[in-house]
């Protein structure tokens, strides 16, 4: 019974999530998922396809990951351009605002995108299964 008493709190804490424990590979891994799935592309305008996708700095992320959209590489900005004060309605600007990109376990992710310029809000989740992560939900919403 001692031996029972003391290997169940070892178990307990052993088998829990790795919340917050992913690698930089993994991050960029599933943010390149969320940016490039069909159904993003799918909502977002036709105009936008041929621009460089502008992603602000947020404290979701420490690091600028190598992601791309439209087969070019996304740039990491601290300024919004599309913010009302500086974009020009005659040419809305691609810029995405990470809201939330939160890691749930070491195999689901949730993150929040916003596109102001389009009114656009996407909430993304993504599971890792067999070492890849893929889309397991997609909510699109008006600002």
């Amino acid at each position: 019974m001692y031996k029972l008493a003391f290997i169940i709190p070892f178990l307990l804490l052993g088998c829990g999530s790795d919340k917050g424990n992913i690698s930089k590979s993994d991050t960029t891994d599933i943010l390149n998922k969320a940016l490039n799935n069909s159904l993003l592309n799918n909502s977002l305008p036709a105009y936008f396809s041929k621009q460089t996708l502008k992603i602000i700095r947020s404290p979701f992320l420490k690091d600028d990951h190598p992601c791309y959209k439209n087969g070019k590489q996304v740039v990491y900005v601290n300024i919004d351009s599309s913010d009302s004060k500086l974009s020009d309605w005659r040419n809305p600007k691609f810029y995405a605002k990470l809201d939330e990109f939160t890691i749930m376990s070491s195999d689901k992710a949730k993150l929040s995108l916003t596109f102001r310029s389009t009114g656009q809000w996407f909430l993304i989740e993504l599971r890792k299964s067999c070492g890849v992560w893929t889309l397991s939900s997609f909510k699109e919403n008006q600002l």
